[in-house]
């Protein structure tokens, strides 16, 4: 997992929030919840 400096994670935050469709995300919705999940197993793939 990759570890950001509170510098790093402000500008991905500010990124995210000036154009949030253009990484895949949904439009924010006040009172809404964005839940994900991804489950990657490498033995699996054969």
């Amino acid at each position: 997992m990759a570890q950001f400096t509170s510098a790093e994670w402000d500008r991905i935050e500010q990124t995210l929030e000036t154009d949030p469709t253009r990484y895949g995300f949904p439009e924010r919705v006040y009172g809404s919840v964005l839940i994900a999940r991804s489950s990657i197993c490498w033995r699996c793939r054969r």
